[in-house]
């Protein structure tokens, strides 16, 4: 990589390595929220579906549904957690970059009013 000037620059290099390695890597939390819907909703179906309720079984698995349903439950509040910090991750990465190109474009702003000639009026 080129040998970077200013401090401003290399500011702005670094926001943006950090912005794409964020935005490379995708939602950790997609997952787990599938998972957990799953859990939810249609392990409970297929248990009552397919546990068969007679005479030679005391149970009817309620208590299968009601912990696949917890299961379920905390692995959607896991996701939403793992993706809500994922987009907390995001957005600062993408502030942070924004504020180093402002900063970047106001130091060249002033460089190049500096480096303007002043006309001279006779």
């Amino acid at each position: 990589m080129d040998k970077v000037e200013s401090n401003e620059e290399a500011l702005f290099v670094e926001c943006n390595e950090a912005f794409i390695k964020i935005k490379e890597k995708s939602d950790p939390g997609t997952g787990s929220i599938i998972i957990g819907l799953i859990f939810m909703f249609f392990i409970p179906v297929i248990l009552f579906a397919f546990i068969p309720i007679g005479p030679y079984f005391t149970w009817d698995g309620t208590c299968l549904c009601c912990g696949s349903i917890l299961l379920g439950f905390a692995m959607l509040i896991v996701g939403s957690n793992e993706s809500s910090a994922h987009w907390r991750r995001h957005n600062k990465a993408a502030q942070d970059l924004a504020n180093a190109e402002e900063l970047l474009l106001s130091k060249s702003r002033e460089e190049s009013n500096e480096a303007k000639p002043q006309k001279i009026f006779l």
